[in-house]
């Protein structure tokens, strides 16, 4: 799709283009160059490379192999590694980008996880890379081999029950993670020589399905969906408090339908 810069509406670009099978994400590299699609049954990643003039992704090849069932993938804050969680297997993986083609391959073998991983995440400074367990209700954190992109294991934090995503905040400072069953958003300060997550305190409430979660590029305002809260979807929206990373709820917004699972934001209008 095209946006319209004025209204955000937006317009279909060219045909739908294939994928594998079930696919579950998505995402771009930070150039925007290059386009990969997460397949969950196929158990593959489809990458694609993306036209600047109108956006239209076209396929750069063979699809290259994740362990079982991925669901979630993150690139790099250098735009040079991917990284996609699998929760069949409950392993992430490591891939380089190949910066002319798009190409992937991986960087080293699949490490563990907790069980049923559902979410990576990249610190903006590509030193640290964190996945979101749902089946342990932590969060594990990765030092990344700034040279291969290789990941190695640091340590387990704990957050909510069935945690499902995590957003950090563009300056890298703090982060937070949505519980979808305990229904709260849990906040982390991240220290900024090991990576190391610490709790800022008490969680702060959200939906009764709460699914996603995203920053503002400012880092001011967090917001959090809810998949299905009394038939509607709902937007939750939070403050952002600059020294100790605390929300603060600003109210609610609702949305066109039900079933929330996913959440972007592309800029704040000042």
């Amino acid at each position: 799709y095209s946006i319209n810069g004025a209204t955000g509406a937006l317009t279909p670009v060219g045909s739908p283009i294939a994928a594998g099978g079930a696919p579950k994400s998505v995402v771009v590299t930070r150039d925007g160059a290059y386009l990969y699609v997460i397949n969950g049954d196929t158990d593959d990643i489809s990458a694609y490379s993306i036209n600047p003039m109108t956006g239209v992704p076209t396929s750069i090849g063979a699809t290259t192999a994740t362990d079982v069932e991925p669901v979630s993938a993150s690139v790099s804050g250098n735009g040079r590694f991917l990284y996609v969680v699998c929760q069949g297997s409950d392993t992430v993986r490591a891939y380089a980008i190949d910066a002319a083609t798009g190409a992937l391959s991986a960087s080293g073998g699949g490490l563990s996880t907790g069980i049923i991983p559902i979410w990576v995440e990249t610190h903006p400074s590509g030193r640290w890379v964190y996945v979101v367990n749902r089946g342990t209700g932590n969060v594990t954190h990765y030092d990344v081999n700034a040279t291969t992109g290789a990941l190695s294991f640091v340590a387990n934090y704990a957050a909510g029950s069935q945690p499902f995503a995590m957003t950090i905040k563009p300056s890298g400072d703090y982060a937070w993670v949505v519980n979808r069953t305990s229904q709260d958003v849990s906040g982390f300060s991240i220290d900024q020589s090991t990576g190391a997550l610490v709790s800022i305190g008490a969680t702060v409430a959200a939906g009764m399905d709460s699914r996603a979660i995203a920053v503002g590029p400012r880092g001011d305002y967090v917001y959090v969906t809810d998949f299905a809260s009394s038939g509607i979807g709902i937007v939750y929206v939070y403050g952002v408090n600059a020294m100790t990373g605390v929300l603060s709820s600003l109210g609610t917004h609702n949305v066109n339908g039900m079933g929330s699972i996913s959440l972007k934001i592309l800029a704040e209008i000042l």
